[in-house]
């Protein structure tokens, strides 16, 4: 999708029509995945068992999701200054072991499955604190340029049910595009990279 809203905006100029465009693009794949076999299965799913407890072997992904986010306000009220630090999948299991019947926690590892959460037991307030004022001067840099806020908005949602920042290949995706917002040029017309800048001086 995002590539597809590369192109469209390459191809382009015209704001209108990129936002009429992207909006249209943006509709008709909602429509089709919303109408796929896997969506109306889990939408069944929160609908009608999320609010199920999870009972021995008895879990699906969304009264498991449940589990996972009580555990994660039920911590953040017994937060330390700074954060569990290295023993934050540990008092999650052990929360997850105190508020369900059940050992699912042992099958496989659930972390916070939220990002924010995350970085706020992790490292407390002050780590969140932190990122936010990071997210604060990446979004100055880069909000006069669809793409590359198109891509840090998708990052932001994404961090809402995945701790996808903590992976190797969220890291690895998050530093690329990084780079690519830092070296924006400060002058909106010109989005020309820094790096091509210096090499123009030899």
């Amino acid at each position: 999708m995002t590539f597809v809203f590369y192109i469209i905006l390459i191809a382009t100029k015209n704001r209108k029509k990129q936002s009429l465009i992207i909006s249209g693009i943006a509709l008709i794949a909602f429509l089709f995945i919303a109408n796929t076999k896997v969506v109306k299965d889990r939408f069944y799913e929160i609908k009608e068992q999320m609010n199920k407890p999870i009972v021995g072997s008895y879990y699906n992904s969304s009264n498991t999701r449940l589990a996972i986010y009580k555990c994660d306000y039920l911590l953040v009220k017994e937060l330390p200054f700074f954060g569990f630090g290295n023993n934050l999948q540990k008092k999650l299991n052990q929360c997850y072991a105190d508020n369900n019947d059940s050992n699912f926690y042992q099958i496989s590892v659930f972390n916070t499955h939220n990002y924010y959460f995350n970085l706020i037991l992790y490292g407390g307030w002050v780590f969140f604190l932190l990122f936010l004022i990071y997210l604060f001067f990446i979004f100055e840099r880069i909000r006069k340029n669809p793409l590359h806020l198109f891509v840090f908005i998708q990052l932001l949602l994404i961090n809402l049910t995945e701790n996808y920042l903590s992976r190797h290949y969220g890291i690895v995706l998050f530093c690329y595009f990084t780079m690519l917002f830092i070296t924006i040029n400060k002058d909106e017309k010109n989005t020309r990279f820094k790096f091509l800048q210096i090499t123009t001086k030899f």
